[in-house]
């Protein structure tokens, strides 16, 4: 063998043991997708490369399980692609790929969605009063599809622009009782009332235990301001962000010290899973 060759052996055998260590927690919308549900090809290669190096990858998202396995499959991942290795979905439930399928960490995540559906009917009135308030100052919300939330165990509300989202989300909020285990969730168009535990950066934190590893072998890449608890250190997680991201998003990550991509959306991913690679 050839020392240019040895050594390259070594560099990669040097890069597969540091990439072993590290789980990569990418959300999905606005982060790892483009419009229409696609993830470039050039990132997929990077992907590759990351799990060919030892590396395990997290899908973390607000979008249910069917949905997230649709656009895997439409892209050529999920089952077939040989990661994502986990998946959050609805900023709460864990699920862990065992061959052919991903299996749903049990009794935990039946265990949360019930706590977290039993508070939907309090939440619900709490919206309905908040929007009195809005009504009065002009904001309105879309008519809730009462039966997905029902369905999904917890209650959303969109609203015409971020302006809107960001007022409704600080006038729901001072109607939420101390007592009560809720919290508000924005994301762009999008005010959540989700219990305190259902968040993506506490499922990524059980993801961990389970795992075996440290909060701080795991990254995490996302846009907007339902990924902060993933970004934001609260958990242990390195993290960075893409060129898309809202502005709290990006000045949180600047203030760890984290990266800021200069590309936008799945480039963006691909320029931070880059420097994973090399350093």
């Amino acid at each position: 063998m050839g020392a240019a060759h040895r050594i390259d052996v070594e560099v990669k055998v040097g890069l597969a043991l540091l990439i072993a260590k590290k789980w990569l927690a990418l959300d999905l919308d606005g982060t790892l997708l483009e419009p229409g549900a696609i993830i470039l090809p050039q990132v997929i290669r990077l992907l590759d490369r990351y799990v060919a190096y030892g590396g395990k990858i997290a899908i973390a998202t607000g979008r249910t399980l069917d949905s997230i396995l649709e656009i895997l499959e439409k892209n050529a991942c999920g089952l077939n692609g040989g990661y994502p290795h986990a998946i959050v979905a609805n900023e709460r439930e864990i699920y862990r790929r065992n061959a052919d399928e991903f299996v749903s960490v049990e009794p935990r995540n039946r265990q949360l969605m019930a706590k977290e559906h039993a508070l939907i009917d309090q939440a619900r009135k709490i919206a309905q009063e908040a929007q009195v308030i809005l009504t009065a100052r002009g904001i309105e919300c879309s008519v809730p599809d009462v039966a997905l939330e029902n369905q999904r165990g917890f209650i959303e509300r969109r609203y015409a622009c971020p302006d809107d989202t960001a007022v409704a989300e600080r006038v729901i909020r001072q109607f939420i009782p101390s007592h009560l285990p809720l919290r508000t969730v924005t994301n762009n168009h999008l005010v959540a009332l989700r219990h305190k535990d259902a968040s993506k950066g506490r499922a990524l934190m059980d993801l961990c235990r389970l795992e075996g590893i440290a909060a701080s072998d795991l990254y995490a890449v996302g846009d907007a301001c339902n990924d902060r608890d993933m970004l934001d250190g609260s958990w242990g997680f390195s993290g960075g962000t893409v060129a898309n991201a809202v502005v709290a998003i990006r000045d949180l990550v600047i203030a760890r010290g984290g990266a800021v991509a200069a590309a936008a959306r799945g480039l963006g991913v691909a320029e931070l899973v880059e420097q994973l690679l090399v350093g």
